[in-house]
């Protein structure tokens, strides 16, 4: 009976570290793969994508000149009078800041604002994919180490039975073995559930496709290794500095047509008056003079200009410090989980373990027992990995990875 405890446990043990180290292999990919048709599913964005389409099309409305005004007039003559008078004016009104595009330039402007809003609720929408897929790789990394740590508990279970039976171990330490039995299948049932849980809220997201993934493998993105070179791109290119941005230049643009608003208007057209046998024909011109329609509206767009750029400055300077401290943590989470990992590695020999339990030093549930401690340090290695990779969500997430 010891040699063969003694063969299982070895082979369990090798599997308890061997699993999360297989997670890192092709079926890494897989992982992108999901998330990219989660987010191309998903009915949310297809919603806020029409919604900010129709928005778009409503900015580029009333950009062109005003309508041409057409005026027919017919006067009555009083009897023994001249005769009947008509009169027909056509006109064109024109104004500066449609002619020179000011107009259509503030449009497209506010276009891209309209944009950049979208492409941040999808940055918002695939972190949160992010990171649930990110803790259901946990959770199903979890899973095999409960299975591992069952065996393990079943073993033991046996071991003791049969000492229970030859009269070695009293019923109350056997009781103890099977509260930890108990224990264990009743984290592997919840743990189960909370895995379950988190794909039917994928498939949900996804936009109510069953999806078939069953990886236990984190997404194929590493910590960038020059952190200046990365920062310098990644925090241009946030979206909420990419918001702030396009708020600025639409400020701009708001300022240049104000101004232009402020030059006269005016209208061209054709006029007419028929009479009988005293008809007269002629052009018409029209200037409109702004003198108080636009008073302060410049001023009020440049004050709303200075305020976006200096919006914009401050949030690039939150934003880098921000991914700073992102980043450092997951350096430190990273160098946590090599440590962790050498720490298992070192425990991992168990010639001296084995050496004491052949020549009877030790019982076989002091044994188990160390054994089961190293599986402890597997759930700490698997729990160390969880916190890195959930810190590099937060990374991918600002540094707009999924961008479309």
């Amino acid at each position: 009976m010891r040699v063969s405890i003694l063969k299982n446990i070895n082979r369990y043990i090798f599997l308890g570290l061997s699993f999360s180290l297989l997670s890192s292999s092709a079926a890494a990919d897989e992982y992108s793969d999901v998330l990219r048709r989660i987010i191309s599913g998903s009915r949310q964005l297809k919603t806020e994508r029409a919604v900010a389409d129709a928005e778009s099309a409503e900015n580029m409305t009333g950009l062109n000149l005003a309508n041409p005004e057409v005026e027919f007039a017919y006067q009555w003559a009083t009897p023994g009078s001249s005769p009947d008078k008509k009169i027909l004016d056509v006109s064109q009104s024109f104004d500066f800041a449609t002619l020179s595009g000011g107009k259509r330039r503030v449009a497209r402007s506010r276009n891209a604002l309209v944009e950049t809003g979208y492409q941040a609720s999808l940055q918002s929408f695939a972190g949160d994919v992010d990171r649930l897929m990110t803790e259901t790789v946990y959770l199903r990394q979890m899973e095999d180490l409960y299975e591992v740590t069952d065996t393990l508990l079943q073993q033991l279970d046996a071991a003791c039975r049969e000492r229970l039976r030859l009269g070695d171990m009293s019923p109350i330490d056997y009781n103890v073995i099977q509260i930890q039995c108990r224990n264990v299948i009743t984290d592997m049932a919840l743990n189960k559930i909370e895995i379950e849980t988190n794909m039917a809220e994928l498939d949900r997201l996804g936009g109510g496709h069953t999806l078939e993934w069953n990886s236990a493998a984190y997404c194929d993105w590493s910590l960038p290794a020059d952190f200046n070179a990365w920062i310098a791109e990644a925090s241009e290119n946030t979206p909420g500095i990419d918001i702030a941005r396009a708020e600025t230049e639409l400020a701009r643009q708001e300022v240049s047509l104000r101004r232009k608003e402020g030059l006269p208007s005016f209208s061209l057209g054709y006029t007419s008056e028929m009479i009988q046998q005293d008809n007269h024909f002629g052009m018409s011109l029209g200037i409109e003079l702004p003198l108080w329609g636009n008073h302060g509206r410049v001023k009020a767009a440049r004050a709303a200009a200075v305020a976006a750029e200096a919006r914009l400055d401050d949030l690039k300077y939150m934003q880098r410090a921000e991914i700073e401290g992102k980043y450092k943590r997951a350096a430190a989470l990273r160098n946590a989980c090599k440590q962790v990992m050498q720490i298992r590695n070192d425990c991992g020999n168990t010639a001296s373990l084995d050496e004491a339990y052949r020549k009877g030093a030790i019982t076989v549930d002091d044994y188990l027992g160390q054994l089961i401690g190293l599986l402890e340090i597997d759930k700490r290695v698997i729990e160390t990995e969880r916190d890195y990779q959930l810190a590099l969500v937060e990374l991918r997430t600002v540094a707009a990875v999924w961008r479309e």
